[in-house]
């Protein structure tokens, strides 16, 4: 008889672990029990097990069926701000192809696998409404993701084109579908205004012919349905000029005077740049990208090209050394590199370049220098070019390398009287975090990795470092130094973690440092450590190796009082809400005299929580502020 719902004891789980994996059998229905997982999906239960026994394939295809092109439109006129539900369409936005994973996909109703994602969407919240989703069971992998583009917007700051970027990245557990919905982005007019925008926030409270304007707040002398929940973009405060859900062409705003209902105000209109279609427009001619698994380094990837409104693929194919020196540097990277057969996952779409037909001179300093002769390629995606490029490596330790793809390569260090390499047996990952924090990096992924174009011999200006790996700068640690010279099977190699962009979008001003500090940033004359969910690290507890937080670290019997300050990014407050810190605290130790959280407008600052004579804890506590309400957007 057919069964919607089984037991799941952990020895059936075995049992159809083993049959899924030797049949290759794919499976429907829910759990019956045990209680904790009675109800959820079979599929992802015997996923899960697969995955804790390392047995799921490692290169996946893209399996997302959206048509949407990826295409880049650059002749759209642009808008000071795009608003989308998703309910009709895609408002402009567009999927990229091969430089990411995946799509996302338009959906109505619950995701595909239950308890995984929304049921519905947030516009609506039925059946009827759409939103964008990825799916993170399989085939997805950690690290994978999705990118989609929004049309093209004004930044009425310094009156440039900008488009905007939403990356989806698929964490550790296929639980965690992500979806978005009700996407909202604006240019931030305080001194001018766009024509139609809803969202110019400037103080001007006068109209043209000088009346003071109404309170959005009052209903007298003139009455209207305007107010901060139906318009929730358009900062409806006091008696500023507003123009509340682009009703009109520029701001205005009801008038104290109860002959004259309304006027506009005399604000100026922002100077919009000249849309023409430029002649690269991505910047140059070819534009080239390596595109790995995010958290992957950054000079390891599936070579892509950008031409005819689209990224494409590279066909492994009478490709010669000296080219992929053009491709490594046309990349952004240093003008060496070669094939790469590690792990491997497929593209999709157009395969733009093949060597057969790629022509370029063993004198070519540059890919501009080389012909194309036919675009395109017969070429399957299991034949696309993957690429291992040397990094433009990092000058000095004592600031930050040049170059977004600078994360990777062997340490130079600089003093008054040399320069030269860290040529160390001791060398290890807490020494390199160090290293990678003072140039301006969270953390390092690795202390040895294997790099490319490491001199036969350098000279060296240390031959033995210690670090605990809370320290702020190499100098902080024990050192010997040495003017000897160091041969390459000894030089120091490091690859940094870079932190992503902070999130522009602090709704709320969450975050769990789980990839980094999410924007926020360090003042005072201590510094808030980022410590990765991964062993080897510094881990001031002694037990939270698998833990992302942030820490502050004073050595014992030391003397000196620090003062630590960590500053969110600014949080948009448009509906003027009450508002509370919720936070995990840990201490050690009891040599940390007070903990206090406090908000701050651009006018004043206020304190919303203190704990005096900080003693040690039972492990992490929830702690909560009293709750406030911020008359502006805050820190």
């Amino acid at each position: 008889a057919f069964e919607r719902a089984i037991p799941c004891e952990e020895r059936d789980i075995d049992r159809l672990t083993q049959l899924v994996v030797t049949y290759r059998l794919r499976l429907s229905g829910t759990c019956s029990h045990p209680t904790a997982i009675a109800g959820r999906s079979l599929a992802k239960v015997i996923e899960k097990q697969l995955k804790k026994l390392e047995l799921m394939e490692h290169a996946r295809p893209k399996r997302s069926e959206f048509s949407v092109a990826s295409v880049y439109n650059f002749t759209v006129t642009p808008t000071a701000t795009t608003s989308c539900s998703f309910d009709h369409g895609m408002c402009g936005w567009v999927q990229l192809e091969n430089v990411d994973f995946m799509d996302w996909t338009r959906l109505n109703g619950a995701t595909p696998s239950g308890s995984t994602g929304p049921n519905n969407d947030h516009t609506l919240n039925s059946n009827n409404g759409y939103y964008l989703y990825i799916e993170a069971s399989s085939p997805a992998s950690p690290g994978e993701f999705a990118d989609i583009m929004s049309p093209p917007l004004i930044t009425a700051t310094n009156s440039s084109i900008a488009e905007i970027i939403i990356r989806g990245i698929i964490g550790k557990d296929y639980e965690g579908d992500i979806a978005i919905d009700d996407v909202f982005i604006s240019s931030l007019e305080n001194s001018c205004y766009s024509v139609n925008s809803e969202v110019y926030t400037g103080s001007q409270s006068t109209t043209t012919s000088g009346l003071t304007c109404q309170s959005w707040g009052s209903q007298s002398p003139h009455s209207h349905s305007y107010n901060p929940l139906k318009y929730p973009y358009s900062n409806l405060v006091f008696n500023r000029c507003r123009n509340p859900g682009g009703s009109r062409q520029r701001p205005w705003c009801y008038t104290t005077s109860s002959s004259t209902v309304w006027e506009y105000c005399n604000v100026p209109l922002c100077s919009a740049p000249a849309v023409t279609t430029p002649a690269y427009p991505l910047g140059g001619k070819y534009p080239m990208a390596l595109v790995n698994v995010d958290g992957q380094p950054g000079n390891v990837g599936r070579l892509v090209v950008y031409h005819n409104g689209e990224w494409g693929t590279t066909c492994n194919r009478d490709i010669f050394d000296h080219e992929i020196g053009l491709f490594c540097a046309q990349a952004g990277f240093a003008q060496r590199g070669q094939v790469y057969t590690g792990l491997i996952i497929s593209g999709t779409g157009n395969t733009w370049l093949d060597g057969y037909y790629l022509s370029c001179p063993t004198t070519a300093n540059s890919f501009y220098n080389c012909t194309v002769r036919v675009w395109g390629s017969i070429c399957s995606h299991n034949s696309d070019l993957w690429l291992q490029c040397l990094p433009k490596l990092c000058p000095t330790c004592t600031s930050p390398p040049g170059g977004l793809n600078s994360t990777f390569g062997y340490l130079q260090l600089s003093n008054p009287s040399r320069t030269g390499v860290i040529c160390s047996s001791t060398w290890d990952l807490k020494s390199a975090d160090v290293a990678c924090r003072q140039m301006g990096y969270l953390g390092a992924y690795s202390s040895r990795p294997s790099v490319l174009g490491v001199p036969s011999t350098q000279p060296a200006v240390i031959n033995q470092i210690n670090c605990y790996g809370f320290e702020s700068i190499i100098d902080e640690c024990t050192l010997r130094t040495t003017t000897t010279n160091c041969s390459s099977s000894n030089i120091a190699t490091i690859s940094c973690i870079q932190a992503p962009p902070p999130d522009s979008s602090n709704s709320n001003g969450g975050c769990s440092f789980y990839t980094g500090l999410c924007g926020w940033r360090n003042t005072g004359n201590a510094t808030w450590t980022w410590h990765p969910d991964s062993t080897r690290h510094f881990d001031p507890f002694a037990d939270s190796d698998y833990y992302s937080f942030i820490y502050v670290y004073q050595q014992r019997f030391s003397s000196s009082k620090i003062n630590a300050v960590l500053i969110s990014p600014k949080i948009f407050n448009r509906r003027l809400s009450t508002q509370f810190v919720r936070f995990r605290f840990r201490a050690t130790g009891s040599s940390f005299s007070s903990f206090q959280v406090s908000f701050a407008t651009d006018h004043a600052e206020y304190s919303i929580y203190t704990q005096h004579n900080i003693g040690e804890t039972s492990g992490w506590e929830y702690r909560y502020t009293s709750n406030f309400k911020p008359s502006d957007d805050f820190y």
